[in-house]
C-alpha cells in the first residue's frame, strides 16, 4: 500500500485530503505539530499520526522518507499581528515552511510534492480585488504563497526523481463535495470562483501519481465542466 504524507492534516483542507486519500486506498501519514488525529480520523488503521512542524526542518525527515507523495496543506494563521517570535505567519508557513518541506522531499527522493496554494496568487493588487483584499487583511499572504510556490518548485526541480504539483483553489466552502462534472480545472490564474474544500481534497488525492498532474500549476473552481471524472479533468489541463 502506497503511503502519502499530508501536512496540516487535522482540519480544513488537510483533513479533506486525508479522507479522500483513504477512499482511494492509500495509507496516510497525518502530520501535525501535535501529532494528534481529529475525532473523525481516530480508529482508522489507514491513518497514522506523526509529529511534524513545517517551520522546523529537523522534524520533517521521517515524515516524508519513503512516501509516494507529500501534500503541503499548511496555511498560516489569518490576520496582521504585531511582530513577535510567533511562527504561524505567512513568511514562516506559506513561504519558508513550503520550502522546508520541498527540501525534505528532494533529500529523500519523494516522487511528487503537491502544494495547495490559492487562486489569484500571480495577480497584483492593481488587477485583482480578491488579491487586494486577502493580501491586505491576511498579512500579505498571497505574496508569500506565491513566493513559496516559486522557490519550492525550484527546489524540487533540482532532483530529477521528484515532481511538483501546485493546486490553486478558489474561495473555499465548508460544504459537501460536488460531482467532478461540476468542477473545472484551469491554467493561467485568470479565473476564480468558490469551491468546496472536500473537492480540493479529492483533487489533491486524484493528482497523486497522475502523470497529467505533474509539473503543472492549475486552478480549481466550482464551475461546471461537464467532465465525468478527475482523471479526465487532468487530461484537459494538457490541452490548455
Amino acid at each position: 500500500m502506497k503511503e502519502v504524507a499530508v501536512f496540516a492534516s487535522r482540519k480544513n483542507t488537510g483533513a479533506c485530503c486525508v479522507s479522500a486519500l483513504v477512499k482511494r486506498g492509500y495509507k496516510v501519514r497525518a502530520i501535525s505539530r501535535s501529532g494528534e488525529l481529529s475525532e473523525d480520523q481516530r480508529g482508522n488503521e489507514s491513518i497514522v499520526p506523526m509529529v511534524g512542524d513545517v517551520t522546523k526542518p529537523e522534524t520533517l525527515q521521517s515524515c516524508v522518507e519513503g512516501a509516494a507523495a507529500v501534500i503541503f496543506a499548511a496555511a498560516s494563521t489569518a490576520g496582521w499581528r504585531i511582530p513577535t517570535g510567533r511562527m504561524d505567519t505567512p513568511p514562516h508557513v506559506d513561504y519558508q515552511g513550503c520550502i522546508n518541506v520541498a527540501e525534505a522531499c528532494v533529500r529523500h527522493d519523494v516522487p511528487q510534492f503537491i502544494v495547495i496554494s490559492s487562486a489569484c496568487v500571480t495577480r497584483s493588487m492593481f488587477s485583482s480585488i480578491p488579491y487586494l483584499l486577502l493580501n491586505t487583511m491576511l498579512g500579505r499572504v498571497m505574496y508569500w504563497k506565491r513566493r513559496g510556490e516559486i522557490e519550492s518548485q525550484a527546489v524540487i526541480e533540482k532532483n530529477p526523481n521528484c515532481s511538483w504539483t501546485i493546486i490553486r483553489p478558489g474561495g473555499l466552502q465548508n460544504t459537501d463535495a460536488k460531482e467532478p462534472k461540476d468542477i473545472s480545472l484551469e491554467t493561467g490564474d485568470t479565473k476564480s470562483a468558490m469551491i468546496p474544500r472536500a473537492n480540493v481534497g479529492e483533487i489533491a488525492a486524484a493528482a497523486v501519481d497522475n502523470p497529467n498532474a505533474k509539473n503543472i500549476a492549475f486552478e480549481c473552481i466550482g464551475v461546471p465542466s461537464g467532465v465525468a471524472s478527475y482523471a479526465e479533468l487532468f487530461e484537459t489541463l494538457q490541452k490548455k
